[in-house]
Formats: structure tokens, sequence, C-alpha cells
């Protein structure tokens, strides 16, 4: 009679253990992701503009930063200390690299270059390539990551167009066939988020037209900004003292003005500031995200640039800094908050 009540117990138990696992959910990792253009940020930067960067991480408090012109690792250090991992490609003859960031306890599983081929040329010029990162969560969970840095605007939009649509065409097809669970697209876009370059993206569809679309492959988590009246780049210029804001009213409107018509710019433009700094996450992570913020505070924005000279028609250019300023960036950092399991 012992041995079966003690069977009976020991089956209860492992019955109750396997019901509390089936019904304990899965730990859920919270993660804050920021994408930032440094604007030639180079190694031996001034302390005044490394200050100000600094202070700009220490408010947004980022898990994982999206970095786009970096000159190389050494650079990427002088703000990342031993508490972060650093994911790059290092490459000593380009100055304006991509790169990721990510705090600890969080884990840089592995990182590398996609579409790095003579054949991409035209979709991603130079060294432009796509940076693939895969980072482990604390829960036990995995974040799959696409750092971006499309073509610019320069020589002219309605020329450049097709080149970053180019480009987001391989990503879509690309990511779509990978078929990660877990996956976000961030960085300089070079274009807005209703523009069709970003579009393309949020469908999957080669053929995406421009404007509001309906969401498949990713959830665009800036276009609500976007759509009123924010901007990431250039607004250093509607800097009053200490006082700034986002928002300039018409931006978007203007952006969309010119999409597609030939024009001068920034001559033809009433207002320059615009949008390109996107941060885009699968439907699964946009259904229990926060929402999308822009950090525009006048440490951020206040100060000089650099200026450099660039040289030559091929790559690598030679690139030599005038000056090093002391300015955070031209553009501001965009962040989301996460939830993933």
């Amino acid at each position: 009679m012992f041995l079966q009540l003690r069977s009976l117990a020991v089956l209860s138990l492992i019955l109750g253990t396997d019901h509390l696992l089936n019904r304990c959910p899965a730990v859920e990792d919270k993660v804050r992701l920021m994408t930032y253009n440094l604007e030639w940020f180079s190694e031996e930067e001034r302390p005044e503009r490394i200050a100000n960067l600094k202070r700009v991480l220490s408010e947004i408090k980022p898990d994982i930063v999206c970095l786009n012109e970096i000159q190389s690792l050494k650079a990427a250090q002088q703000l990342f200390g031993d508490d972060w991992e650093i994911g790059i490609a290092d490459d000593p003859e380009d100055v304006q690299e991509t790169a990721i960031a990510v705090r600890k306890p969080l884990k840089l599983v592995k990182h590398r270059m996609i579409f790095t081929g003579d054949q991409f040329e035209d979709a991603f010029p130079g060294r432009r390539d796509l940076l693939e990162a895969t980072v482990q969560l604390p829960g036990g969970s995995s974040i799959t990551g696409y750092v971006v840095h499309l073509k610019s605007r320069s020589g002219g939009r309605w020329l450049t167009d097709a080149r970053r649509e180019a480009a987001t065409g391989l990503m879509a097809s690309f990511i779509r066939a990978k078929g990660d669970k877990n996956v976000f697209v961030a960085g300089d876009f070079n274009d807005s988020p209703n523009d069709r370059c970003a579009n393309i993206l949020e469908t999957g569809d080669l053929m995406a037209p421009v404007g509001t679309v309906l969401p498949r492959l990713f959830v665009n988590m800036t276009e609500p900004l976007y759509t009123a009246d924010h901007v990431t780049h250039g607004l250093e210029r509607h800097l009053v003292g200490e006082t700034v804001s986002s928002v300039i009213a018409g931006a978007t409107a203007e952006n969309e003005k010119w999409r597609g018509k030939e024009h001068k710019f920034p001559d033809d433009l009433k207002i320059t500031a615009t949008f390109l700094d996107q941060i885009m996450v699968t439907p699964n992570l946009a259904a229990k995200a926060g929402k999308a913020e822009i950090f525009a505070k006048y440490f951020a924005l206040s100060g000089k640039g650099p200026r450099v000279k660039v040289e030559g028609e091929g790559e690598p250019k030679k690139v030599t800094w005038l000056q090093k300023g002391d300015q955070a960036s031209d553009h501001c950092p965009v962040f989301v908050d996460l939830a993933i399991d």
C-alpha cells in the first residue's frame, strides 16, 4: 500500500509539474532598440562631441544601437565601453560603416555583411552593404537585426529612388526567404516612411506603391511620427536656444511634393528638414511594441558638425577631416521599446 501511495504521489507531482510547464508563459525580454546616424564619426573625436553623444546614450538607455557613418571599431569604442559588444566589418578602406552595439547581458552571437558582391553595386554602392546581426536575449529568445544605410539622395532624389527601391527589394526577398521569427530593420533609409523604398519592405511587394500601405512583412514603427510632421534630419537649423521640437509644420507635405520631380536641392525646397531614420519590426513584435520616439534635445543638435573633403570618383574614396566638431550629429536618434518572447 505504501508503495502504491508513493507511486501515486510521484505521478501526481509529475502531472502537476507538466501542467505548470504547459501553462507557464515564456520569459519575455524587454529591449530598447535605437538607430543613430553619427555623421562622419571618426577616430580621435573631440572630447566635447563624445560627451554630447554619451549624454544622449545615457538618457535614452538603449539595449541595442544601430549605427551609421562610423569610421572603425576604434571610433565606436570611444562611445561604448566593456559592457557593450560591437559588430562592425571594420574595413580600413571604409570610413562610413554601419555597426551594431549590444549592451550586456544581451549577447551579440554573430554578425556579417550581406550583398557584398559586385552584382549588388547599384543597390548597395561602395561599401554600404547590409549588416546582419543575431542577438541572444537573457530570457533565451533571440532577435535578428539588419542595419541599413541606403544610397543618399545626393545627385537628385528622382534619379536615385530606383537604387534605394532595388536595395529594399533585395532585402525583402532575402529576409522573407530566411523566415526568422523576430526581426528588425533599422538605420538611415535616405527616404521617408511612406516612400516606395520603405513600402517595399513593409509589404514584401516589389511593386508596392507610395503612400500608406497594409504592412505584411514589416510594420514601420516610425510612420505615425512622419505623418505628424516629425523630422529626424536637419533639425539643428530650427534650433532656438535650448528650445527644440522634432515637429516642423509642413515637412511631410514638402517631402511628398517633390517625390519623383526634378528639382534643385536645397534651393527649391521651403523645408529641407525631413524624416530619414526608420525602425521596422515584424508584425509579431509590433503587436507588443511601444511607440517609436525621436530624441530631440538641444545638446544632441547644438554646436558645429564635422567638415570633410572627399576625393576620388570610385571606391575607396580619400576622405580628409577638415574640422572635427562638437555637435553630436545632424540626425536625431530614434528608439522604440520591444517585448520579445
